[in-house]
């Protein structure tokens, strides 16, 4: 028993092989820019962060400064000393939780 074939030689129901090239070739395309479009957000959000964290940093390093020329001055208590200190751990810490995650 034949099977019913059209006049492009394609049994019904399946698609010609030209069409199954083009969809294969847009899906591979469409995967591809996707991955290229994730791929420069993941990075953006890297270099934010990285530019967040540097930015912190360079905020503690100017009160450790400001801290060391109090100190040289004498003009702080030790009281302030203390609390500035406490402060600074903080800060610290949170950096480092952010360079966990």
């Amino acid at each position: 028993m034949e099977v019913p074939v059209n006049k492009n030689n394609v049994h019904p129901g399946h698609m010609q092989p030209a069409k199954l090239n083009f969809l294969l070739a847009l899906v591979l395309t469409l995967c591809g820019v996707l991955a290229g479009y994730f791929a420069t957000i993941y990075e953006i959000k890297m270099n934010l962060a990285h530019k967040a964290e540097n930015e912190a940093l360079i905020s503690l390093e100017k009160r450790v400064l400001s801290l060391e020329i109090y100190l040289k001055e004498r003009m702080i208590t030790r009281d302030d000393f203390y609390l500035f200190r406490e402060n600074l751990e903080k800060r610290f810490g949170e950096v480092e939780n952010k360079e966990c995650k």
